[in-house]
């Protein structure tokens, strides 16, 4: 069973997903193994050079901070960053999630690029923006990159109306593992019948 976790920067996501891997399941980072790509694939560092320049790389490696402060000034950046990976990063995870039973792939984007027909459950994250602000806060980002960021993201209702599950991680509640996979279980059987 594949479940792809989504929601907005700063949402949770990544939280839900440390406490799924400290049970042992296995979670696919997606924009971990994006960098890998970029890092490792020549076509993907070539195309990424190419619409974004050399600094787009520093002897070698990639560098996302570079390419991530041409896409705040420009939004249409961040569809041409991700048509350079293509479906590499999806193929990869469906590769080597081949033979498990449980697995989730962690992704802010599973809507925008249309892959929800890879999962059978999608859990979506959310919380309230004065929340993810504080959160972006925190990691040190400026106000004016904060609101950049959250304006290159889907709307978070519209995102989280086209999931199955939703987790409000707003309030700090400690996310019940075995209650969320029980949920995911349960949907999944009413997915098939």
């Amino acid at each position: 069973m594949r479940i792809g976790i989504t929601g907005g920067i700063a949402c949770g996501k990544s939280t839900i997903c440390k406490k799924l891997e400290e049970r042992g399941l296995f979670v696919f980072n997606s924009d971990v193994e994006a960098k890998e790509i970029a890092n490792t694939h020549d076509n993907v560092k070539a195309n990424i050079i190419k619409a974004f320049g050399s600094e787009s790389y520093i002897d070698g490696i990639y560098n996302p901070s570079f390419v991530r402060s041409l896409i705040l000034e420009d939004k249409s950046k961040l569809v041409e960053l991700n048509k350079c990976f293509g479906d590499l990063v999806m193929q990869k995870y469906l590769d080597m999630t081949n033979d498990l039973y449980l697995s989730f792939f962690e992704s802010a984007i599973i809507f925008e690029h249309h892959l929800e027909k890879n999962f059978d459950v999608i859990v979506g994250v959310t919380c309230s923006e004065s929340e993810v602000i504080r959160r972006l806060v925190i990691r040190t980002y400026g106000m004016t990159d904060v609101k950049k960021l959250i304006g290159l993201q889907e709307n978070n209702a519209k995102k989280m109306s086209k999931c199955d599950i939703t987790i409000d991680t707003t309030h700090y509640k400690p996310i019940d593992i075995d209650l969320l996979l029980k949920n995911i279980l349960n949907h999944s059987k009413t997915k098939t019948k």
